[in-house]
């Protein structure tokens, strides 16, 4: 029997949800956010944010970077939105009709001088007509800064360092207070001025605000890449210092680095042994003995063959330098000869990079494109291994076989006078002035500085030591720097004569030699 009230129960079937895909936002999004008064804490970290309301009178070039080079996490934006100079003479304008009107007032009245208000309207008629002439624009600047911690409290050191750096020079800062969001968002590569407190600038203090002021592209050693374009300065790095020293060079064909197989370099093995050697020999030396293990459509070599040759760092100055990779490839039917007025030689292709000295300017050019009297850096001197002493020659104790006495001897000659009671060396530069110094030291031969009182420098050192005078003198050391002549006992030197030359050469006094 059927109760008609008595349904039968119905199966409800379970509801399946699908999984909700993860997205990129959802891994990089911190997993709170708290937004405060005067902070705003990303899960773990806190992040404050700061606006400039006030700039001194002059600011210098780069004030900007102790800030960027503090050693905490922050970030800094700047939003620059140009004026119409139209507007901004016309309230100028005005601006000087008080200030004009104030300094006739204070004149009529026979009060005295306003050094302030002066300063105002020299500042406003300069600018004035720089806007006139189009040589400067007027924009509006908003500078924000959004430090970053583990804690408020070291939020606070930060905010204190950053204040410290920035008012000693009277540049000042305050907090986003109550609008944290909003000042992150700022400082966020969003391209949003949500803060919009700014400060009015001409062009040429607002360019100082520019955080890279540094004029090089070069680390302290490695490699010459090439040349800086925007400042001819030249770019040094060295790739191996990073945790990943892959690196790709893009270039059009035929600007590769290249010489001819009989080229001659100065190279140095990993036992120290250094030898002048022809490149290409040397190259094939090296493939037969340890292979190739590179090979592309027009070289083939071995990296890092254990080898140095000498070249030059950033300042051109010479040293032993790495040698990468050893390669050779197919010679071209056209090579270059350079020859140097001292006599030095060198064959390259036309592609081969020469560095060279042009207009005061250093520019990296290909063999093909540098002409005749132009400058290119050789070496002064090669830093070779620790060679066996040579025999030592002694007269009154001294050893005038030494390359310290040797030096001084090239020194006196060039700039000294030798007196009946002293010995001076005249010379205003520091590198000269320390080998003076340094060779008396290694001799034992006391000296003292000579001060020039009037421009505040060193100009030269004497020494009153009667035994190294009395030497000086048997050997021919005797007269001022104008009577220089070569003292007779160097030329029974016979190798060792060059440590001589090339101090008078260095010194630019070979050509007054008698």
């Amino acid at each position: 029997m059927k109760i008609p009230f008595l349904k039968k129960e119905e199966e409800i079937k379970g509801l399946e949800f699908e999984k909700e895909e993860i997205k990129i936002e959802d891994i990089i999004a911190p997993p709170s956010v708290e937004i405060s008064e005067n902070y705003l804490r990303l899960g773990e970290r806190f992040s404050k944010t700061f606006f400039i309301f006030s700039y001194p009178r002059y600011i210098s070039t780069g004030w900007m970077s102790p800030v960027i080079n503090l050693n905490h996490p922050l970030d800094i934006s700047f939003h620059i939105h140009p004026v119409d100079s139209g507007a901004i003479l016309r309230q100028l304008r005005k601006k000087l009709t008080e200030v004009q009107a104030e300094l006739i007032e204070r004149e009529e009245k026979g009060l005295i001088r306003d050094p302030t208000l002066e300063t105002a309207f020299k500042d406003i008629e300069s600018l004035r007509d720089a806007l006139q002439t189009a040589s400067e624009r007027v924009f509006r600047l908003g500078v924000y800064l959004t430090i970053y911690g583990d804690s408020q409290k070291e939020l606070r050191e930060t905010e204190t360092k950053l204040r410290s750096i920035l008012e000693s020079r009277l540049i000042y800062l305050k907090p986003t207070l109550l609008r944290e969001k909003e000042g992150f968002i700022s400082t966020s590569p969003y391209s949003l001025d949500e803060i919009l407190v700014h400060t009015p600038m001409n062009t040429a203090p607002l360019s100082s605000i520019f955080p890279f002021v540094s004029p090089d592209l070069s680390a302290h050693e490695g490699i010459l890449y090439g040349i800086n374009q925007h400042n001819n300065s030249l770019v040094l790095f060295d790739r191996f210092t990073l945790e990943n020293g892959n690196t790709v060079i893009f270039a059009k064909s035929g600007a590769g680095k290249s010489v001819d197989k009989n080229q001659i370099v100065l190279c140095k093995d990993k036992k120290g042994r250094v030898c002048l050697t022809k490149i290409g020999p040397l190259i094939n030396q090296i493939i037969k003995k340890q292979g190739i293990n590179f090979r592309d459509d027009e070289l083939e070599g071995k990296t890092f063959p254990g080898i140095d040759v000498w070249t030059f760092n950033k300042n051109l100055k010479g040293k032993w330098g790495e040698v990468q990779i050893a390669a050779r490839k197919k010679a071209p039917k056209v090579f270059y000869k350079f020859r140097t007025k001292s006599g030095r030689e060198i064959t390259t292709t036309g592609d081969h990079n020469l560095v060279v000295l042009k207009d005061g300017k250093i520019n990296i050019l290909k063999g093909s494109k540098v002409k005749k009297d132009s400058y290119v850096p050789l070496p002064r001197k090669v830093h070779l291994p620790a060679q066996r002493a040579r025999k030592s020659l002694m007269l009154n104790n001294f050893n005038i076989n030494s390359d310290e006495f040797l030096k001084l001897a090239g020194l006196i000659t060039a700039e000294g006078t030798v007196s009946d009671f002293y010995i001076e060396i005249s010379n205003i530069d520091l590198e000269i002035l320390n080998i003076i110094a340094s060779s008396f030291k290694k001799l034992k031969i006391p000296f003292l500085k000579i001060i020039d009182k009037n421009k505040q420098r060193i100009k030269g050192i004497r020494t009153h030591e009667k035994g190294f005078l009395r030497t000086v003198k048997t050997l021919g050391g005797t007269g001022l720097s104008r009577q220089k002549k070569i003292w007779p006992f160097i030329f029974n030197l016979n190798k060792y004569l060059n440590i001589f030359l090339l101090i008078l050469k260095v010194m630019g006094e070979w050509k007054n030699m008698k």
